[in-house]
């Protein structure tokens, strides 16, 4: 694997204009439309939580076991390791960022301006990706914070020949947020840190630290809001105005607080004594089987609106790229046939796309999310015939689609002009599973000859 090339920053690049403001934290009291305990087995103590998008949430216990949190707060054990969000960051081994489908090794330059010694990147605590859309940045960069200890640094990557640049820079130029005990990522352009000196907000033009009696505890965000314990409360901002959701928690050491990234609007909360707390703030749309943002290998996707408790759905309408695709008025809420997940967008090429999700509920309210997902090849780059698709073929399709098998059959399919003239059909034997007939494609062969097809059929 290329090692990306480091560059180390002054320290105030990147954000050297930010206004710096210092104001006090002024909740207000705001009763959740949920607030409820989540049953744990008897005798069982949770050590993780993580909220999803879909408005449910995973919960570690102590014993390595798993439990998964639906949309009314019921609890059913996961068999296996449970379906995480994709991380973009990691910091096995060092630290590792995903850019443009292939993942490359970290590290930061000795003696550079920010204190970032290559042996700090093997002692991270945190790692919360962002990306900063400024005018300064190129299209597709990304941007993630890290915290090392009590201080925190932020990384750039930005397109390269082989590699990206990356480069190191202060999340917070100009202002002192102290000790720093967590860190979190609001929306796309902004991330809080929670310290001895208060909760910081850093956008790209503007650092706010608020400031409240005693330390703030346990730190999320998401869908534009920042979650945190704080003197008994748990309170949410969104920068501006600030909500009192829960009082009297007993929070305590360990304790951690986990918010759904793409409304903001639900959360699940670990207290001091491995006990679970589910708090929906608002009504939303939940919708679960896609994140927000992530990268797909395969035009088979799943999507489902999910009404959580006291809602009910009516009407559901998805519309991908401006184009209507599905429009359900009764169970499941799924966008496939018959709101069966999932389904296959075979008229989608690679880049961005976005989902448009519209429903109705039976009070009248109506609620609307956006997605948006990067189509991508599974191996980084267009698969190409003579490379990828040729000794697919041979392996898999070869003993019945060639001339003289004596089957009499099955078409020929064996060469270039014969596959790729025929794309159409082989893309939609492939995906339904029809071919080949005994020897069922395992996901990445299938996902090749989709990219592939996809991609025009490169020779």
């Amino acid at each position: 694997m290329r090692r990306a090339l480091l560059v180390a920053l002054p320290l105030l690049a990147g954000c050297a204009t930010a206004a710096i403001q210092d104001r006090s934290v002024s909740a207000v009291d705001r009763a959740p439309r949920v607030l409820q305990r989540v049953p744990l087995p008897a005798g069982a103590r949770a050590v993780g939580v993580v909220a999803q998008e879909g408005g449910e949430g995973i919960i570690e216990l102590a014993d390595g076991h798993f439990l998964r949190v639906d949309v009314r707060g019921e609890v059913q054990p996961i068999d296996g390791a449970p379906a995480l969000p994709r991380a973009e960051w990691t910091t096995s081994g060092g630290l590792r960022a995903e850019y443009g489908g292939r993942w490359f090794a970290l590290e930061a330059p000795p003696g550079n301006e920010l204190g970032v010694a290559p042996e700090g990147l093997r002692s991270i605590a945190q790692v919360v990706p962002l990306t900063f859309r400024g005018a300064k940045d190129a299209k597709g960069a990304r941007d993630a914070w890290i915290r090392i200890g009590t201080s925190v640094v932020r990384v750039h990557l930005e397109g390269g020949a082989d590699a990206p640049k990356v480069t190191w820079m202060d999340p917070a130029p100009g202002a002192s947020v102290g000790a720093v005990q967590s860190i979190a990522r609001i929306d796309e352009g902004r991330g809080a840190m929670a310290s001895d000196r208060g909760l910081t907000l850093v956008s790209e033009g503007t650092i706010r630290t608020y400031r409240d009696a005693g330390i703030p505890g346990p730190l999320g965000g998401g869908g534009g809001w920042a979650w945190v314990g704080w003197n008994g409360q748990i309170l949410r901002t969104d920068g501006e105005t600030w909500e009192s959701l829960a009082k009297d928690v007993v929070l305590g050491q360990g304790a951690r607080l986990a918010v759904d990234g793409g409304t903001g609007t639900f959360a699940l909360v670990l207290d001091g004594a491995g006990g679970v707390w589910r708090i929906q703030a608002d009504g939303a749309l939940f919708l679960s089987g896609l994140a927000n943002g992530a990268a797909v290998f395969d035009t088979k996707l799943e999507l489902e609106a999910s009404p959580a408790e006291r809602d009910a759905l009516e009407r559901v309408s998805f519309a991908l790229d401006g184009k209507d695709v599905a429009s359900r008025t009764a169970p499941p809420w799924g966008w496939g046939t018959d709101g069966v997940r999932p389904a296959d967008l075979a008229s989608i090429g690679f880049g961005t796309h976005r989902i448009d999700v519209r429903a109705r509920f039976g009070d009248g309210r109506e609620r609307t999310r956006t997605l948006r997902f990067d189509y991508r090849s599974p191996i980084g780059r267009i698969p190409t015939y003579d490379a990828d698709i040729a000794p697919l073929y041979d392996a898999k399709c070869g003993s019945c689609h060639t001339a003289g098998v004596g089957r009499g059959v099955a078409r020929d399919l064996s060469s270039y002009e014969r596959l790729s003239g025929q794309a159409a059909a082989v893309r939609r034997a492939v995906r339904q599973g029809r071919m080949p007939p005994d020897l069922r494609l395992d996901p990445v062969s299938t996902s090749l000859f989709t990219a592939w097809i996809d991609g025009r059929t490169p020779r």
